[in-house]
């Protein structure tokens, strides 16, 4: 129940289930890959998902029969889902040992001012500006989620989009206060990605 409650509650968050580890037991595996079909067919599928009572009670507005708006994102070393339509509802980005310099990394996050390692410092900016953020991510959203510049078929993917872009429309805020971009660079930079 508790994942069910966590996914999509709300539709502008993606939700992250973090560090899923080989599980010890048959029986464990088995409860594992359950969890693993609902998150990816709960976010995949689009579709509406049983909710408590209690649920429906502390959001206004939402049914018993909510559907997840957002998206997810899973973190592992294992990700034992075996069915192809489970399987085309993600993403897989696999990131081998070598393929991360721990040297580098350790030298980023002992030297701040380096830009891959300002996620601290991005964060702080996040919370002490949150009005102003969530009214930018609250616009940017909506708008980009009904044009749907790219004409994406899919609804839960013109979704994403139309999140990353008030994502990095954040993150252009908070470098061109920091002084690492100009006004055209950080247009520019934004054009480019997306």
């Amino acid at each position: 129940i508790a994942l069910t409650e966590a996914m999509g509650q709300n539709a502008d968050a993606v939700t992250i289930f973090d560090d899923i580890t080989p599980p010890d037991s048959s029986s464990n595996a088995r409860d594992l890959k359950a969890k693993l079909e609902l998150i990816t067919r709960g976010f995949g599928g689009n579709t509406p998902r049983k909710r408590s009572r209690a649920y429906v009670e502390a959001n206004p507005g939402t049914t018993e029969f909510t559907p997840v708006l957002s998206s997810g994102v899973i973190t592992g070393e294992i990700f034992p889902i075996s069915l192809k339509s489970s399987r085309s509802r993600v993403v897989e980005v696999e990131i081998r040992r070598n393929d991360c310099d721990l040297n580098e990394l350790t030298n980023q996050q002992n030297h701040p001012e380096v830009l891959p390692s300002f996620a601290e410092d991005f964060i702080s900016f996040v919370t002490e500006n949150i009005d102003n953020v969530l009214e930018s991510v609250k616009s940017h959203f909506n708008a980009l989620r009904f044009q749907n510049p790219l004409q994406l078929k899919t609804p839960r993917f013109a979704e994403d989009y139309a999140l990353f872009c008030a994502v990095a429309s954040v993150f252009s805020k908070y470098l061109l206060g920091k002084g690492n971009l100009s006004i055209s660079e950080s247009t520019n930079l934004i054009n480019e990605d997306l």
